[in-house]
C-alpha cells in the first residue's frame, strides 16, 4: 500500500506543478480594499479667453501586503459621459434643470506636462488607462496618484456661457502583484475595485470689443443734393450662446437725438443704421440697440451711415466720436 501511494504521488505532482505554472506571474499576497478619487474642479473658466484652464486631483488606494515588498501593477480606468462619449476631449454636460444639450470639453492626463491622455480599458489603445508600476511596501500601504485636467477654449462651440457644468464618472482600479515580467492592464488575473469621480466647471459670461473701424463719408460739394452713404465695422467676441446687445450713443455733438459732425464753421447732421436700407436707426437704448448671441469667436457687425441732402455750412473737416457699448 505504501508503494502504491508513492506511485500515485509521483504521478500527480507533475500535474500540480504544471497547473501552477500556467497561472502566470501573479503574486497572491497583495489585497487592496479601498480606492478613491478626489473631485476635480476647474473653478470659473473664461471660454472667451485664449488661456487654457487647468486643475488636478488625486486617485488613490489602500492595500494590505505580506511581510515582503512586492512589485505590483495598478491601472485606473476612468469612464466617459454616457450622453456624449469621448476621451480626448471628454464632455461634461450643463447643470441646468430646463436646458440640455450643452457640453464643455476637457481632457484628463497622467502627467503634469499634459501629454499622456488617460482613458479606460474600454477605449482600447486610443486612450489607455493610467498605468502605475511600483513596489508595494510590506504590510499596509496607502498611495495617492495625481491626475491632471485641462480645458482648451479654442474650437469649442457646444457650450452656453454663464452656466455650471459637471458630471460623476466611474473609476475602476485594476491591480495585481507579480513576479517576473510586468503584466499588462488587460491581464485576466487583475483584481478590481470601483469608485466615482466628480468633474466640474463654471463658465463665465464674457464679451470683448475687438475693434471698431472709422466711417468716412469722403469729400462733399458745397450743396449736397443726394444721399452720401458709408459703412464701418464693429467686431465683438462673446462666449458661446451669451446674449449681448451693442449700443451706439448719439456722439459728442448731437442736437436732441440727431447726430451731427462738427467742423470749424458749423455742423453736418448724419445718422447711423442697423440695416443696409438705412431704415432702422442704431441707438443705445433697449429698443434701438442690436441684439445677438455669441459664438465663442469674433463676430463682425456692419454700421450703415448716411448724410442726407442738405446745404453744407462751409468747407473744412467735420467729425464726431461715437461710443460703442456692449451689454451682456
Amino acid at each position: 500500500m505504501i508503494k502504491i501511494n508513492h506511485r500515485l504521488l509521483t504521478a500527480i505532482l507533475p500535474g500540480i506543478l504544471i497547473a501552477m505554472a500556467s497561472c502566470g506571474n501573479a503574486h497572491a499576497q497583495l489585497t487592496c480594499n479601498t480606492t478613491w478619487a478626489q473631485g476635480l474642479q476647474f473653478g470659473t473658466v473664461d471660454m472667451n479667453g485664449n488661456s487654457v484652464a487647468t486643475s488636478s486631483a488625486n486617485l488613490g488606494f489602500s492595500c494590505n501586503n505580506g511581510s515582503t515588498p512586492t512589485p505590483a501593477l495598478f491601472c485606473f480606468s476612468i469612464g466617459q459621459d454616457p450622453t456624449r462619449t469621448g476621451y480626448n476631449p471628454r464632455y461634461m454636460p450643463i447643470l441646468h434643470g430646463s436646458v440640455s444639450g450643452y457640453y464643455v470639453g476637457y481632457t484628463l492626463y497622467a502627467d503634469a506636462a499634459r501629454t499622456q491622455v488617460v482613458g479606460s480599458l474600454a477605449a482600447g489603445g486610443n486612450a489607455p488607462p493610467l498605468k502605475i508600476g511600483l513596489t508595494v511596501p510590506a504590510y499596509t500601504t496607502t498611495q495617492n496618484i495625481p491626475i491632471y485636467g485641462e480645458i482648451k477654449p479654442t474650437s469649442q462651440n457646444s457650450y452656453m456661457g454663464g452656466q455650471n457644468y459637471g458630471h460623476t464618472i466611474p473609476v475602476t482600479l485594476s491591480y495585481m502583484a507579480y513576479t517576473g515580467a510586468i503584466p499588462t492592464c488587460e491581464s485576466p488575473q487583475m483584481k478590481t475595485l470601483s469608485t466615482t469621480m466628480y468633474v466640474g466647471a463654471s463658465l463665465s459670461n464674457t464679451c470683448r470689443i475687438e475693434s471698431a473701424s472709422d466711417m468716412s463719408f469722403g469729400s462733399v460739394d458745397g450743396i449736397l443734393n443726394h444721399n452720401v452713404d458709408s459703412t464701418s465695422a464693429i467686431t465683438v467676441t462673446c462666449s458661446q450662446n451669451t446674449a449681448y446687445k451693442i449700443g451706439l450713443n448719439n456722439g459728442l455733438n448731437a442736437s436732441g437725438t440727431t447726430r451731427r459732425m462738427r467742423g470749424t464753421t458749423g455742423y453736418i447732421p448724419y445718422e447711423l443704421y442697423q440695416n443696409s436700407s438705412r431704415s432702422t436707426r442704431w441707438g443705445n437704448d433697449s429698443s434701438s440697440g442690436v441684439e445677438t448671441a455669441g459664438i465663442g469667436m469674433p463676430q463682425t457687425l456692419t454700421v450703415y451711415g448716411r448724410v442726407r441732402p442738405q446745404t453744407m455750412p462751409g468747407g473744412g473737416n467735420y467729425q464726431d466720436t461715437i461710443v460703442v457699448t456692449v451689454t451682456y
